[in-house]
């Protein structure tokens, strides 16, 4: 895991007044759980183009286990048009949503979106006042949006956050084709990213 010096951050204040975010992020490093920032909220803070509504998490599936005991008190439901795994709202107030990886759905096809060794390996640590937060390397991010790929018309924002993730933050593109590899990437996810140069993904 990498200690990011050169990622400029914004929507620090907006995420740490959202009511369980802090005290999430200090029992999930005290317990070593295995999680990185990731979707809308981490758009949030990479780009400032939109203010977080929620804390959004993924979760290395092998954890779940212990995850589940650290928070007992969690409701799990599932959106099977697009995950295979749990979402998770460790808190009552569901300002907190953790996604179990796994296979995420999009065009009658599935792209395994684990959080593996190698994007763990890759993810970022980012300084928020004093916390410190495991955050996904922008290029997974990239991959999450291109593949469900989602905009207006399902109320989503998946294509506008590509754009507005390029154009503040430098990507990866060594890492960027071999987790294009990894989950599976096709025709279909790289014609999405036809906007970013990256010669080094190959179909």
């Amino acid at each position: 895991m990498r200690k990011s010096k050169v990622l400029k951050v914004f929507c620090i204040n907006e995420l740490l007044k959202l009511n369980n975010f802090a005290n999430f992020i200090k029992i999930a490093n005290t317990n070593n759980i295995k999680y990185a920032l990731t979707s809308g909220s981490l758009v949030s803070l990479l780009t400032g183009y939109r203010k977080p509504t929620d804390g959004d998490f993924i979760l290395d599936r092998t954890q779940t286990k212990k995850f589940l005991e650290l928070f007992p008190r969690s409701i799990i439901t599932y959106d099977k048009e697009n995950f295979e795994g749990a979402s998770i709202f460790p808190f009552a107030h569901k300002d907190i949503e953790v996604v179990e990886g796994g296979e995420v759905y999009s065009v009658g096809r599935s792209y395994n979106f684990e959080f593996t060794k190698l994007s763990q390996e890759h993810a970022l640590k980012a300084q928020l006042g004093e916390l410190e937060i495991t955050i996904l390397n922008p290029a997974d991010l990239i991959l999450f949006k291109a593949i469900l790929f989602r905009g207006k018309e399902k109320y989503k924002r998946d294509r506008e956050d590509i754009l507005q993730i390029m154009k503040k933050v430098k990507i990866d593109c060594d890492y960027l084709a071999r987790r294009f590899a990894e989950i599976g990437g096709d025709n279909i996810i790289s014609n999405r990213l036809e906007n970013i140069v990256c010669e080094d993904i190959k179909i």
